[in-house]
């Protein structure tokens, strides 16, 4: 069964797009950038770099 788009309900492709506010939620590629979303990617990219890229720090180096 193929699904519809949350907005103007036409067929979606084979692999329809889904976004982070709902997963449950299919989007046809007209809409997929256009249905008011909630999901703050801001705050998960930022969690994301923080996480990735822990602080070095100088105090673990042998001063000579």
């Amino acid at each position: 069964m193929k699904s519809r788009c949350q907005v103007c309900k036409k067929k979606t492709p084979i692999i329809p797009f889904t976004c982070k506010c709902n997963p449950e939620f299919k989007f046809c590629a007209k809409h997929r950038l256009d249905h008011n979303c909630t999901f703050d990617y801001k705050k998960e990219n930022k969690n994301k770099l923080i996480k990735d890229n822990p602080l070095v720090s100088t105090d673990k180096l042998k001063k000579v």
